[in-house]
């Protein structure tokens, strides 16, 4: 029987289906002991220096010094449905330790937990190299953050690091901790703004959603070329993956399938990063659509003055 998924060589059907065997009696021991709120466990997180940049978002004070830390399951904004998703991702409420417990702030966990990737056919080791091995999901996300630090705290999450965590059933995952980002995604900022057919229906108010729907359009386009300069190319940009700040920041999640180090000169051609991106904040009515194709091809008319090519 193997014993961990970690290092296991796929390459007979002997190492497979035992594989699969392992898998499979973990994910049923997972399903009768899964994650649940109020679920606690103790962790180390690094310190990280206060930030000197204004642009940052501020960090609770207990990242400061770093330390350890109990971790309380407070709630799941993507908790395990089904097996075609990569990961789960939970929110915990961060404790001291001791008697006299405070709560400190909070922190997102990202959990990748190899039982609950969709598993590999055991019968069937050729098609092998189609199964999603857990160890380049969490391998690539991490790899992701650290290329991505110097926007850390602006255009993406601030990076805790990865951790092991044993999960209640008994199965080690790979945990990435990341910061607590306020704000809700970019999905739900449009479906807050006013529902239309044509400019008509907006009114007087037309010109502000106009100047909104440019404004967010800049700031993700930025966002966007932000990452790329730094050779990193974003597989699933969606709207779900855009966090969009109280001040009106966009921050962008979910780097697991990324492109790291990739020639910055080719990164936009290869992943098509800005054409994604701005084609969400844009998805309208027809009219204002074209309005904002016009607008961004005035701004490619003078490049020693735009900001798209910044």
């Amino acid at each position: 029987m193997v014993e961990t998924t970690e290092t296991v060589v796929l390459k007979s059907s002997k190492a497979l289906k035992a594989y699969y065997e392992l898998l499979v009696e973990r994910r049923r021991a997972a399903a009768e002991n899964p994650l649940r709120i109020g679920w606690t466990f103790v962790v180390e997180l690094p310190p990280h220096p206060a930030a000197t940049n204004d642009r940052c978002r501020p960090l609770p004070p207990y990242v400061h010094n770093g330390g350890t830390f109990k971790l309380i399951l407070a709630e799941a904004p993507h908790p395990f449905q089904h097996d075609k998703q990569y990961s789960q991702v939970w929110v915990a409420d961060v404790h001291t330790l001791g008697l006299c417990k405070r709560k400190l702030g909070r922190v997102i966990m990202k959990i990748i937990q190899p039982s609950f990737i969709r598993l590999p056919d055991p019968d069937w080791c050729l098609e092998v190299q189609d199964y999603v091995r857990p160890w380049t999901l969490w391998r690539t996300e991490d790899e992701a953050y650290k290329e991505l630090k110097p926007l850390e705290r602006s255009t993406v999450p601030y990076y805790f690091g990865k951790q092991r965590v044993t999960m209640p059933a008994g199965e080690d995952a790979e945990v990435l901790f990341m910061e607590y980002v306020e704000g809700k995604t970019l999905q739900q900022w449009k479906k807050g703004r006013p529902a239309h057919e044509k400019p008509e229906d907006l009114g007087d108010a037309n010109e502000i959603y106009m100047k909104e729907t440019k404004q967010m359009y800049k700031k993700v386009l930025l966002g966007v070329h932000a990452f790329n300069k730094l050779g990193v190319g974003h597989r699933d940009i969606r709207s779900s993956n855009i966090i969009i700040t109280p001040s009106g920041e966009p921050v962008f999640i979910d780097f697991a399938r990324a492109g790291c180090k990739v020639d910055p000169r080719k990164v936009r051609t290869i992943y098509r990063n800005p054409l994604r991106a701005v084609t969400l904040v844009r998805n309208c009515c027809n009219q204002h659509e074209d309005e904002i194709i016009e607008w961004s091809k005035a701004e490619l008319a003078k490049p020693e003055t735009s900001w798209i090519r910044c």
